[in-house]
């Protein structure tokens, strides 16, 4: 026996197994195989095994003795004769202890060795493992092989204290494994690399479906929920992601994109929409993403996307809500930061674009140059302006609407070179690169001279009763800050036509189900703050206010009112900071107002903020620099410096400029500047009030939905992998709330809901409450939880709802849901098809009778026998499920005149001729390739099946009304041509491929009591009795009118008694009774006839006995 610090095993090599024995006394049994060297594929790798689960993940890892042999040439793995490899085992070995196995891998099994089976689940006390090495498996494990590290959800933390809290992330970070659960809330690292085996389409597999204690923390667990949610609750959801720049919400948002894509349906369409909705990912980052000091694809607009959804949960559209756009960033960047994507993927990509718009390099340009930085190392940006471009060809953007925008982007380059010089004292200034000017002036639809004039000069108007308005030259500063002003109003234009479009082509205006995910930047903090971060971290601060307001105040505030026994949390409440920035009299308010006075400057701004703000606590003079104000945000403290504050919220696009734009001769630029009607008594909204408008609308979308939470921490400044910076992950924990966060919900409940919703969702698990409760919907409630075995130490009753403690209760209450809507729903089907199949057999009853009525005498047993469709008692077998009409043994004349037993199968497309007891299909007929079937006059059990491209076939069945009317309705029902059935007493058939013909002749003879048939030449004469008449049995006539039973009902309660006899009538032939409803006698006795039907089935009694019986068996006397 070998030992450890967590198992001893013991081999036992006669019964070809090893015995785990675990410290807690638990036992675990490997029965294994020995095999040669064969390859083999990893099927499970480090996972949990749940005994009696539907949701079960199969077998741990297994521990292996012998040493792998680990190929650097071609990174391949040779392992034992097991594919099981566990983590503690890499761990031991330095060698191979960052050694990924990924599910699915194919590796080869060396030669013999002896393998230890660790098992880890605790609630299992004996488990048998049988595996065949040499056989490939399911993708049934997690992502990679990987010992687990701390704990998955937080909550499950032995002390709860911010130290304990950065260990377990800081541990879990550096083994690859960035995402941790509070709750239902996911905390993501930003890994900076790409982690292998994390994300993908067999990783998707394995959250499909699956709730969060099943799976390991993953943003998927997070699209998942939210899917699921929509779909069995009905109610919209919203992703709100927030972090830092640069802590991975753009990925984030992403692969929740790419998760709800990858799980829902495979239709054209909704492939159309699907591939719409993730193409607009490209185009939106290479239009609003640029490189910042914090993060190389830095979202510098925000963007709410919302994927729309139909009844059955397939995607049909999308739309896009997009806030604050960077301007800013199209003139200036900061050093070592890059503007916008688009312009760097348009010069090093677009050969015929710069061709045609006379574009450079990028460092020609004065708008690209400055910051010092002009690539991403690793981004290759030709790559990414084709992967543009296709995306805007999938969306469905035209392409002369392409180059419209791309020629744009190419005057705003162009015209952050153009230079001024000043001409005189009076004159003012004038353009000095005029070739600049007139490339501009052409991409733009106007002459250089109507230009050159409306960058340089200023139309003024005075007002008054005889209003009028005169030209004046701007200085040469004013000039400067015209051209950019126009730069960047263009790039905000391109870009709101761009969303615009994106709309125009994915929007579903009918659909009433969404999910939405917020990506929008995070929370900034630089060496200069200016405009732009102000109203960035207002967003982040109104976000803030959500998470608290539904995750710790809400939450608690909840459970005083439903009375259920809590002790208060303290938590930070960021609502003061928030109402300092947005009331009126705060520093939006004042802002705002200053913007108004033409005597406004950023100075006598800042004289108001420190007037009016100087006591509020979140607010702080800054002494050192008089520039500049700070507030105390939930992240830190800010310092904002004011320069530039009441230009930028003015954002003053001089009327000149707007003027010619609006008469540009080009197609484009007109659609984006449709002329404007000004109200002069209304002043225009400023910058700030119309984004605090955006965002309190977000909020009120945001607070309508059921709320998913991503919570992103950026584990260093540097961008780098594998660096965890304590002080800015602890800054962050620490102003996430993640503290309290998990104090409140281990200290909480997982689920609430109101006694009516959890009773319409869970009545069908109890017998009590489905199919109707007519109680109080709490009592309801708790006959559900008594149903399901819950613990009533595992919920909580409240005023008005009820409160579960766990997630896996109420898994578990939704996994009996989901097994109690399978067994009615089967019990719809069977009735559905019962009633389906009950009209088949009435219509094929009927259409007998066009068939055979006045064309062929008929047996006794026969004429009014009912169809069953199963003659052999066949229901119930494996194979029943895919008969679709009917199954008859039968006896077949093949091509030697020998008869052989059979099963004739009829399926909605084809006939079947199988062997034995379905041992084999012998022949397949399509009913397509049906020509007819010839049936003779005669009261025989005949009839051959003619198929044109093939040999016939012929069969003897006393089941030939019910088969022949069967095939006939279905060759009119699915094979669209009506079926022709021939009556004659002389039938040729082909009997085998060569075209050899069998001709049958039918003669009565009446000393053959059924049939009888005999070699007469190269062809068969058939002998047959006399039949009953042609026109015995059911007549001519249309189904009778269905009967309002309920009226009948209503009208006759006493409707038990039946009337009395109406006729007496005299049984000319025997009958034997077919079925308990029907009556039985023998030639000559008496029957009272109660009542006539004119299917050919009267009503009567006989000898105590009511029942029905065929009419042509009787006389009336």
């Amino acid at each position: 026996m070998s030992e450890n610090n967590e198992y001893s095993v013991q081999h036992e090599p006669k019964k070809n197994r090893w015995v785990i024995y675990l410290p807690n006394r638990e036992e675990a049994v490997l029965e294994y195989d020995i095999v040669e060297r064969k390859p083999v594929q990893v099927i499970d790798l480090y996972h949990t095994f749940t005994p009696n689960s539907q949701r079960g993940k199969g077998l741990a890892g297994l521990l292996v003795k012998s040493a792998f042999v680990w190929a650097e040439e071609n990174h391949s793995l040779i392992v034992p004769s097991c594919s099981y490899v566990s983590q503690t085992w890499l761990n031991n070995n330095p060698n191979y202890k960052h050694l990924y196995i990924t599910v699915g891998s194919n590796i080869m099994a060396s030669d013999r060795s002896e393998v230890e089976y660790l098992h880890r689940h605790r609630k299992c006390n004996r488990s048998t493992a049988r595996f065949a090495p040499n056989t490939c498996g399911m993708i049934l494990g997690s992502h990679f092989v990987q010992q687990r590290v701390g704990v998955d959800d937080l909550v499950l933390l032995d002390e709860i204290n911010e130290a304990a809290i950065i260990d377990a992330i800081k541990k879990r970070y550096e083994a690859d494994m960035i995402y941790t659960y509070i709750g239902q809330v996911l905390i993501a690292v930003n890994p900076y690399r790409t982690i292998p085996n994390l994300y993908g389409k067999n990783i998707i597999k394995n959250y499909q479906g699956r709730y969060f204690f099943e799976e390991p923390p993953h943003v998927y667990a997070i699209a998942e929920s939210a899917y699921h949610s929509l779909m069995s609750e009905g109610l919209n959801q919203c992703v709100i992601i927030t972090g830092e720049s640069g802590s991975g919400k753009t990925e984030s948002s992403k692969l929740i994109m790419q998760y709800i894509a990858a799980i829902t349906g495979k239709s054209k369409q909704v492939q159309r929409v699907k591939e719409q909705i993730l193409e607009s990912n490209p185009v939106l980052e290479a239009f609003g993403n640029a490189k910042t000091v914090q993060n190389n694809n830095s979202s510098r607009f925000g963007k709410y996307f919302e994927i729309q959804f139909d009844y059955n949960g397939e995607p049909t559209g999308g739309r896009v809500t997009n806030y604050l756009l960077e301007k800013s960033r199209v003139i200036s960047q900061a050093h070592e930061e890059r503007n916008f994507h688009i312009f760097y993927q348009l010069l090093a990509g677009g050969s015929s674009e710069k061709s045609a718009f006379k574009l450079g390099s990028v460092d020609q340009y004065k708008y690209l140059n400055s910051s010092g930085c002009t690539a991403i190392q690793g981004v290759n940006d030709a790559d990414e302006f084709r992967a543009t471009k296709h995306a805007m060809n999938v969306i469905g953007i035209p392409e002369q609407d392409q180059l419209g925008a791309f020629s744009l982007l190419a005057a705003v380059l162009h015209l952050g070179n153009l230079t001024f010089k000043e001409k005189g004292a009076r004159e003012g200034c004038g353009v000095v690169e005029k070739e600049g000017l007139n490339i501009v002036a052409q991409l733009l639809g106007t002459s250089p001279a109507e230009l050159e004039k409306a960058l340089t000069t200023r139309s003024v108007s005075r007002g008054g009763a005889r209003a009028s308005s005169y030209i004046t030259p701007l200085s040469l500063p004013e000039v400067g800050f015209g051209r950019d002003a126009l730069a960047k109003s263009i790039y905000s234009r391109v870009f709101d036509w761009l969303v615009e479009a994106i709309n125009d082509s994915i929007l579903d205006a009918t659909s009433e189900f969404s999910i939405g995910v917020l990506d929008i930047y995070g929370f900034e903090i630089f060496k200069f703050n200016s405009f732009e971060q102000l109203c960035i971290n207002y967003v982040n601060e109104k976000l803030q206010q959500i998470f608290i307001e539904l995750t710790l105040k809400s939450e608690q505030e909840e459970y005083v009112k439903e009375k259920i026994q809590w002790t208060n949390i303290d938590y930070f409440n960021n609502k003061p900071c928030v109402e300092l920035i947005e009331m009126k009299a705060g520093v939006m308010g004042i802002l705002d107002e200053e913007s108004i006075f033409p005597q406004g400057t950023d100075s006598s701004l800042l004289a108001k903020l420190h007037k009016n703000c100087a006591t509020h606590k979140f607010f702080e003079k800054n002494e050192k620099d008089r520039n500049t104000f700070a507030i105390k945000h939930y992240a830190g403290v800010v310092a904002y410096n004011v320069d530039g504050f009441l230009d930028k919220n003015k954002d003053t696009l001089f009327n000149n400029l707007r003027t010619m734009l609006e008469g540009s001769k080009s197609p484009f630029i007109s659609k984006l500047w449709v002329a404007e009607k000004v109200d002069d008594k209304k002043r225009p909204p400023t910058s700030v009030m119309q984004f605090r408008s955006q965002v309190l609308s977000l909020v009120d979308t945001l607070m309508s939905c059921h709320p998913q939470y991503i919570r992103c921490i950026r584990p260093n400044g540097v961008k780098q992998s594998k660096n965890f910076d304590m002080t800015l992950s602890t800054n962050q924990v620490k102003y996430l709330g993640l503290l309290e966060n998990v104090r409140v919900r281990r200290a909480g409940f997982a689920y609430r809901q109101t006694y009516e919703r959890f009773l319409h969702r869970f009545k069908m698990v109890s017998n009590e409450t489905w199919p109707k409760w007519n109680g109080a919907a709490k009592e309801g409630t708790v006959a559900i939880l008594k149903a399901c075995g819950i613990d009533n130490k595992s919920y909580e009753l409240g005023a008005s709802k009820v409160f579960i403690k766990k997630p896996q209760t109420l898994f578990a209450i939704e996994e009996i849901r989901t097994r109690k809507l399978d067994e009615i729903v089967k019990v719809i089907q069977r009735t559905w098809r019962s009633c389906r199949g009950k009209a088949f057999v009435r219509k094929c009853t009927y259409a007998s009778v066009g068939i055979f009525y006045g064309n062929k005498e008929r047996r006794s047993d026969s004429v009014f026998r009912p169809f069953r469709g199963d003659y052999i008692k066949f229901k119930g077998s494996k194979l029943h499920k895919h008969i679709q009409k009917t199954y008859n043994k039968v006896v077949k004349i093949n091509q030697k005149n020998s008869e052989q037993t059979r099963v004739l199968v009829v399926t909605e497309k084809a006939i079947y001729n199988v062997g034995g007891w379905f041992t084999s299909i012998h022949r397949r007929i399509p009913l397509d390739k049906i020509g007819s079937i010839s049936v003779s006059n005669l009261s025989d059990s005949i009839f051959v099946i003619h198929v044109p491209t093939e040999y016939d076939y012929t069969i003897v069945t006393d089941k030939k009304t019910e088969t022949i009317t069967i095939i006939s309705e279905l060759c009119k029902e699915f094979s669209e041509k009506p079926l022709l059935v021939e009556f004659k007493n002389e039938i040729t058939a082909k009997i085998d491929q060569k075209g050899t013909k069998r001709t049958m002749t039918f003669v009565k003879d009446e000393s053959v009591k059924d049939y009888k048939i005999k070699k007469a030449g190269s062809g068969l004469t058939v002998s047959v009795p006399t039949g009953l008449a042609k026109d015995a049995g059911r007549k001519r006539s249309a189904p009778a009118a269905k009967s309002n039973k309920m009226t009948q009902i209503n009208r006759n309660p006493n409707n038990a008694k039946t009337a009395a006899a109406k006729f007496v009538a005299r049984a000319v032939h025997d009958y034997v009774a077919k079925s308990a409803r029907e009556l039985s006698f023998k030639t000559g006795d008496v029957i009272n006839v109660i009542a006539k039907d004119n299917t050919g089935m009267w009503q009567g009694e006989f000898k105590g006995k009511r029942g029905v019986f065929p009419a042509t068996h009787v006389q009336i006397v």
